[in-house]
């Protein structure tokens, strides 16, 4: 072989060399470029569900159900709301409604039957009549009961969900009496708070019996004619020619302006 040809041979080797470095060195690169975004991949979910994990304000609702504290604490919260709902409290109910007894609950989606349309007859206040025990007319009434004062043999309560100015008198166990002191609650004749006492004469005429209380304020009492309500009297305070408070109840309670101490 000829000094050229040996040349020409070697040329020929260094090229054939040089390319399968190349190709070589490609075959290494491809998979390290294809390990750079798996790893990304692979650490974004990761990041993302720890914060979902520990997001405080998730809504997830398995979380809430897995965690026992935010539970008792969703609970507590649900139970004291009653306790604050009666903002314009009867003046018979003189207790502090922060730390009021709940003596009748109800089911958390018990439906409140007591509102603005609710009115006065002689056998009581919309859904809960005279006679019922507490319970019993929380249940009517879809409203938790709150005691005004100590629980005893004779003591008030006031609905927790409905109007202002609503009370109940407990005798015995069983709802004798309901007291108006303010709010829209009006009898099924529309007379409420603020009605005139000439509009009252007017609706009732001749079955209303006058009792002076002193030189400012008279009684207006609604005596039935019906045989069935002879035991029911609705009693209207009046105050500068105007209705200030009004009762529905049973004798001889409805009567009285502070039964609960004539029964002491």
């Amino acid at each position: 072989m000829s000094p050229r040809q040996i040349a020409v041979t070697l040329v020929a080797l260094i090229f054939i060399v040089a390319a399968a470095l190349l190709i070589i060195s490609r075959g290494d690169d491809g998979p390290g470029d294809e390990a750079t975004p798996t790893t990304s991949s692979s650490a974004t979910p990761t990041t993302a569900a720890s914060d979902t994990t520990s997001d405080p304000g998730g809504d997830d609702g398995s979380d809430d159900a897995a965690d026992p504290t935010e539970t008792t604490v969703t609970t507590s919260t649900t139970t004291s709301v009653p306790l604050s709902v009666p903002l314009n409290v009867p003046i018979v109910c003189t207790t502090d409604i922060a730390g009021a007894q709940v003596v009748a609950e109800v089911a958390d989606d018990a439906v409140p039957q007591l509102g603005t349309n609710s009115s006065i007859s002689t056998v009581g206040l919309g859904v809960v009549t005279f006679g019922l025990t507490v319970p019993a007319a929380a249940e009517a009434s879809g409203s938790a009961m709150l005691a005004c004062e100590p629980v005893s043999e004779c003591y008030h309560v006031t609905p927790a969900a409905a109007p202002g100015g609503i009370s109940f008198l407990v005798h015995a166990s069983t709802i004798e009496r309901v007291d108006i002191v303010n709010g829209p609650i009006t009898t099924r004749s529309g007379i409420g708070i603020g009605t005139s006492a000439e509009h009252l004469v007017n609706t009732f005429g001749d079955k209303l019996e006058r009792q002076v209380i002193d030189a400012d304020t008279v009684n207006l009492v609604f005596v039935p004619t019906d045989a069935a309500d002879a035991a029911f009297r609705v009693v209207f305070t009046i105050e500068d020619g105007v209705v200030t408070t009004y009762r529905s109840g049973r004798m001889p309670m409805i009567l009285q302006d502070d039964p609960c101490a004539s029964s002491l």
